[in-house]
């Protein structure tokens, strides 16, 4: 899957966006490419995987959600979206958000784009969204 990493100053997020099939190493290289850069630690990120295809089964995003609360580096994101297109990456992404393990990052799957951006980049209050479900 290529994918490309940016920070959009006017929003302070780090957007990641993936094209093509996204597996399991595919989706492990892409977090730690996320890592080591040293001027993104600890800012929200909008994974953009509208135009990607996601190719995993439950346990490879059981295993991958594991690893990411297992390896990511201290000064985690807050905040972590993932936007997908279709219902199947829909599924797939919530249930990475069940997965994930990690209560210093909330992570959300949105459909729509600017959704996602307008609540990445939101002032983070701790305790603020939980009383959301």
């Amino acid at each position: 899957m290529p994918y490309t990493l940016i920070h959009d100053p006017d929003h302070d997020v780090v957007i990641g966006t993936g094209t093509g099939t996204l597996g399991y190493l595919e989706a492990l290289e892409a977090a730690v490419s996320l890592w080591e850069h040293r001027e993104w630690k600890g800012k929200c990120v909008v994974w953009d995987f509208r135009v990607a295809h996601f190719e995993m089964t439950g346990d490879a995003v059981r295993e991958f959600a594991d690893f990411v609360t297992k390896h990511q580096p201290l000064s985690r994101p807050p905040r972590v979206a993932l936007v997908v297109s279709d219902e199947f990456n829909f599924g797939m992404a919530r249930m990475f958000e069940a997965f994930r393990e990690d209560l210093s990052t909330e992570v959300r799957v949105f459909q729509d784009y600017q959704d996602a951006v307008a609540w990445t980049s939101q002032p983070t209050v701790k305790g603020a969204d939980e009383d959301r479900f």
